[in-house]
């Protein structure tokens, strides 16, 4: 041990508080380079010792509430992995599992901890540009606490440097979770379908091991065309399997939950269907049944109108939505890659067709790129989203407060299944996040759909592909005739 019993030999007030200062900072240290004594282990005979154990490169624990889960992983980082990334949406909701590893290891620290030769960081990637921030930084273990928060691009883009340079140290993705209570964790139920959709043609057993090429299962491990598959696996805890929590009285409490939140963390019902808000502006299943048309190639043509809602810079995503007849394309820039106007500019008419009007949301950089675009004699359509509008609904009795309002409440028209719906929208599940995720509330002035600003502050990220999808819907002519 680097640090001493100071206590052992006299000295006055200040020379005492001044030499425990430096004990402190040598138990410090000790927990820095001296040995340790890690006693964690995995439940025995539990889905959280067979999720220690699994050989999977991508692993999905979770189902119920209690299960072990954010003790697996941290469990993993301290007595298997020399580099570990424990991630939550939110770094602030890391607090428990970081006491949890003070505890365990005596090490200090709140990003990061050094325990002997092993090294675990903390993080969280509150919005979409957050990511960006894990490029290029590799970790041999991955860890997402609650992977129904984050979004799938974020999973992947930090996914993609699971890596280490030792040969003798193992690489592997954990990720815990209970069902998705929101839009943006349906994209877990296709990445592991073969897990947990009841009606999957191929179905898996909790633990049992596949091999993917990207999204597409393969046969086995060896190499497709040069490339080599991972593994992929699902192990399904609950609160019967945590001795602790059972100790605790945790099941008594998930038994009286109320219904629908006691589906998803008692019993973990990952189809337990995801409802849809009261003040919810399109309804969740008819944005589905527009990208299932769009899957199955129900296409027709016609018009061409591009919607473009731009970005400079920072953590916003500059996108260009083109409708072409009743398909809607999505295309989507980092806000890196479009620092002014003029980069704007050039990315759209990458997508421009001769006569397709633009419209573009003006505000702000918009007001560039609508000056840009004028120049070059190109056909722009100025929209702000807060100028009045003199619209209404199709029945002709709710009036429109605005010109957001009125371009959401014609993509909710548009795809109505009492009209017999014919658009198309490509299948993205930050798009249906995003278009699902307005609401409306009704005012003097009409119908009043909500800002930007207030839909960030529950996505952690600005509806900027929604945005420049009902742009490219939009168009000053009768419903009849928009499609």
């Amino acid at each position: 041990m680097i640090s001493r019993a100071w206590s052992k030999i006299s000295f006055n007030d200040f020379t005492m508080k001044f030499l425990n200062r430096i004990d402190r900072r040598l138990a410090y240290l000790d927990s820095l380079f001296g040995e340790h004594s890690i006693t964690w282990s995995p439940i025995p005979d539990s889905p959280q010792q067979q999720a220690y154990y699994s050989q999977a490169d991508e692993l999905l624990f979770g189902g119920q509430a209690g299960g072990g889960k954010s003790d697996l992983i941290l469990g993993l980082a301290i007595t298997q992995h020399k580099r570990s990334l424990i991630l939550r949406r939110r770094k602030t909701d890391l607090s428990a599992i970081i006491s949890r590893a003070r505890d365990l290891t005596g090490a200090l620290g709140t990003a990061s901890m050094i325990i002997g030769d092993r090294l675990i960081e903390f993080g969280g990637c509150k919005d979409e540009a957050s990511k960006i921030k894990y490029k290029g930084r590799p970790h041999d273990l991955k860890c997402f606490d609650e992977l129904s928060e984050f979004t799938q691009s974020q999973y992947e883009f930090i996914t993609a440097w699971n890596r280490t340079a030792d040969p003798d140290q193992r690489c592997r993705i954990i990720a815990t979770t209970n069902p998705p209570d929101t839009n943006d964790g349906r994209w877990i139920l296709e990445r592991w379908a073969a897990w947990l959709d009841p009606s999957h043609p191929n179905s898996a057993q909790s633990g049992e091991i596949r091999w993917f090429l990207g999204n597409k299962e393969v046969d086995g491990p060896e190499p497709v065309n040069g490339e080599y598959p991972r593994s992929r696996t699902f192990i399904r805890s609950s609160v019967e399997d945590n001795p602790y929590m059972l100790a605790s009285g945790y099941d008594r409490l998930l038994d009286n939950l109320p219904d629908g939140l006691r589906e998803k963390l008692r019993y973990g019902d990952f189809t337990f269907e995801i409802e849809d808000n009261p003040r919810q502006l399109i309804p969740t299943g008819w944005i589905e049944q527009a990208q299932q048309r769009y899957i199955d190639g129900e296409f027709t043509e016609g018009q061409i109108v591009l919607g473009v809602d731009p970005a400079r810079g920072g953590r916003d995503r500059t996108v260009i939505a083109v409708r072409r007849g009743n398909r809607i394309d999505v295309y989507s820039y980092a806000g890196s890659k479009t620092p002014d106007g003029q980069t704007v500019v050039q990315a759209i008419l990458q997508h421009w067709v001769e006569g397709a009007p633009i419209h573009v949301d003006v505000v702000g950089i918009g007001a560039s790129v609508v000056d840009r675009l004028r120049e070059m004699s190109y056909p722009v359509v100025p929209l702000n989203f807060g100028s009045k509008s003199v619209a209404r609904d199709r029945s002709g009795l709710l009036r429109m407060l605005n010109l957001r309002a009125e371009c959401y409440w014609k993509m909710r028209d548009f795809l109505d299944p009492q009209w017999n719906p014919t658009i198309a929208i490509a299948p993205d599940s930050q798009l249906l996040t995003e278009l699902s995720a307005a609401r409306y509330r009704l005012v003097c002035g009409g119908i009043q759909v909500e800002s930007k600003e207030e839909i960030y502050q529950r996505l952690l990220r600005s509806p900027d592909l929604a945005d420049a999808v009902v742009m490219a819907a939009y168009a000053s002519i009768s419903y009849s005739s928009a499609f």
